[in-house]
Order: structure tokens, then sequence, then C-alpha cells
């Protein structure tokens, strides 16, 4: 275990900066043994201010609404729907049809999946020492992942909603989920009407 942290130690900061790398091999390693220190159960508290935004920087960039209670992901077309200008508004988009726009930053869909998978790891590393240093990355977490309900690989889509019910359950983080709560039951309906939902 000591060996494990000595090694996040020294390379950490290198193998987060190769979750960018221009090579998809790289990309899938470094994600790899990411989720494996993660799972050792060493300590990432000084490395939480590197990590976090090198995986969030792998997903599509959003904010929330809080007057809406929507997720968004093109500001200006939603300040056009705001302004009353003939657009949808977001969060309905897809609701009827299958047919959205997703903006895409990692072009892999194996390695979105990857990067949910890295989430998962970090959430059962961290939940299990019952340790704090995620709280200040929790909408972060939320922003990311809630834009994995809209992507076009299902097993993404699947991965995303157990993480986000996961991260609802955390009791310390129950403000968060209900500053959250209605924009994430907006951004779950084209999922649920989905003709393969169970």
């Amino acid at each position: 275990r000591n060996q494990l942290q000595s090694i996040l130690d020294v390379c950490g900061s290198s193998i987060f900066r190769l979750f960018n790398d221009k090579s998809e091999k790289c990309r899938s390693l470094s994600l790899e043994c990411i989720q494996s220190l993660l799972l050792a159960g060493i300590n990432f508290g000084r490395h939480a201010a590197y990590f976090i935004p090198a995986i969030v920087a792998r997903y599509p960039p959003g904010m929330y609404d809080k007057d809406m209670e929507v997720f968004v992901q093109n500001v200006q077309l939603h300040e056009f729907y705001k302004r009353g200008g003939a657009a949808n508004r977001q969060d309905r988009e897809g609701l009827l049809s299958s047919n959205t726009s997703f903006q895409v930053i990692e072009p892999n869909e194996e390695l979105r999946l990857s990067l949910c998978h890295t989430f998962q790891c970090l959430l059962r590393g961290v939940l299990a020492t019952n340790s704090g240093i995620l709280d200040a990355y929790f909408s972060d977490m939320i922003l990311s992942l809630q834009s994995g309900l809209r992507d076009p690989f299902q097993e993404v889509k699947i991965q995303a909603s157990l993480l986000i019910v996961q991260l609802l359950r955390v009791p310390r983080w129950e403000k968060g989920a209900k500053y959250f709560a209605t924009g994430l039951a907006r951004a779950s309906i084209p999922n649920c009407r989905h003709r393969n939902a169970r």
C-alpha cells in the first residue's frame, strides 16, 4: 500500500495529464492505472484538486440554471430561449424522439464508459474511507455525470444513471442532492421513455 501511495505521489500529475493525450491507448491506460490506484484504498486527498478537474475536462461543459431547474449544455441557446426566442428548452430535446445532438469531448465510447468506471472507483474508494475530500466537487461530478444521460452509447447512459443514484444516496450530500433534484429528474425522463427502458 505504501508503494502504491508513493507511485501516486510521484506519477499522479503525469498520469492525470494523459487523460487528455492524443493517443487513445494512452488515455485508456491512464484511466486503468488510476482506477487500480483508487481501488487500492490509498490517500487521494492531496491529488483531488488535480484529478477531479482532469476527469471533468473529458465531459462536455455545462451549467445548471436553478431558476428554471434545467441543465444547460449550450448557454447561448439557453439565453435565447429565456429571452423568448423560438428555441426549445434544452431538457426537452429528445423527449419525444431519439434525435438529439450531443457534444463529445472523448470520441471513443468505450473510454467514455471507462470515465464512468473511474468515477465509480473514486466513489467506492472515498466512501469506504468516509473521507470528505469530494464534498467540494459534488456539483462538478453531477454536472459531468448528467451529461452522460444524453450520451448516444447506451452503456454510458446506464452507468451514469447508476452513479448519479449513488451520489444522491450519500447522506452528507443531501443538500446538494435537493438542489439538483428537479433538474436530474428532467434530464432522466428521456431515458425512462426509451423503448428498451426497464
